[in-house]
Order: C-alpha cells, then structure tokens, then sequence
C-alpha cells in the first residue's frame, strides 16, 4: 500500500512537470471590470468609479478585512495617470462564513462584488486617459484556496474641460452603490 502511494505522488509530480515547464497557466477564477459614473468626464468635477469582481460560482474570495489572521485581504490599487490624485475607496461588508479549516467565521464576497471610489478628476487633465486597476485576492472553496491572484483591467476615458456638459453612465449601478455605500466606512486606495 504504501509502495502504491507513493508511486502515485511521484507519477503526478511527473505529470504535472511538462504542463509547468510549458508554461500553461489556468485561468483566474474571478474577473474584475472599471466603470464611470459619466461621459466624459469632467476637469474639476468629482468622479465615481466601479469596481466590479465577479467570482466564479462555488468559490469566494476574501474581504478587505476577512476577520481572520490566515486569510489574505483582497486589495485594490489604481494605476492612474500622473497627477490624479489616489481614490478614496468604499468596500461593502463580507458575509461571514464558517468553513473547516478556520475556527472563526470569515468574511468573503461570492458571485459579485462592487467596490465603489471616488475622486476630483484633475482641471489640467483634458483628453484622452487609461484609467487602470488592479485587484489582488485569494481565492477558496470549500476545500482549498489558491495563491492570491492580481488581475488588472482598465477604461478608456475622455476628460472634457471645466464646466462642459456630461451625461451619466452605468447609472442603474451607481444609484444601486450610493443607496449601498451610506453606511460603509471609506478608506483610501493604495
């Protein structure tokens, strides 16, 4: 029995072996998206951002404060053009959960997640920008977690200068963050 094990530990370091060496990777198994609140933005005029993380069904990530010391925060950092200043960024509460290998319960988003920011865009930023993002969480079931995993995204935006008009962009979830937001605690990004 025990030649048999450890037969079969030796045959899946080998199996695995080519697939590392060639480099192939798997997918993550959360995707992450950055909406506007308007179009175009305006120079001087304050911006709201979403961050949406889907996260692929029968798995969670960690919140940004999970409640347990072995359980990495997920993070967000936005990557923005030189002279914008650093999001002030709202997390939404995590459910907490039991699982078997943590004595106290963990707070974890699953499905869809929203992180909301907000910022004053620059006056001197006229034209065209690439606003970027880049979300850093664990992933875990209900039997393992993966190595914390960074994916970034980005959106293409127009600065128009002060005072021009704007229209409101993916309204229906901005409405649906605010009503949210009012009662979570806001911390900058980093």
């Amino acid at each position: 029995m025990k030649r048999t094990v450890v037969f079969l530990v030796i045959l899946t370091i080998f199996a695995a072996g080519p697939a590392a060496g060639q480099g192939l990777e798997t997918d993550p198994v959360f995707n992450v998206r950055l909406l506007p609140d308007r179009t175009p933005l305006v120079a001087g005029d304050e911006l709201r951002l979403a961050v949406t993380v889907t996260i692929n069904r029968g798995w969670h990530v960690n919140s940004d404060d999970p409640g347990d010391e072995f359980s990495l925060p997920t993070t967000v950092k936005f990557i923005l053009p030189e002279g914008w200043p650093v999001p002030v960024v709202s997390f939404p509460d995590g459910e907490a959960l039991e699982f078997e290998f943590s004595d106290t319960p963990i707070e974890v988003w699953e499905d869809r997640v929203v992180i909301l920011a907000g910022l004053v865009v620059p006056e001197k930023a006229e034209g065209d920008h690439r606003l970027r993002v880049a979300v850093t969480a664990q992933a875990c079931n209900n039997t393992q977690c993966l190595a914390p995993e960074e994916v970034r995204t980005g959106v293409d935006v127009t600065v128009a200068p002060s005072g021009s008009p704007s229209k409101p962009a993916n309204d229906e979830l901005f409405q649906e963050l605010v009503a949210r937001s009012s009662g979570s605690a806001d911390s900058p990004g980093s």
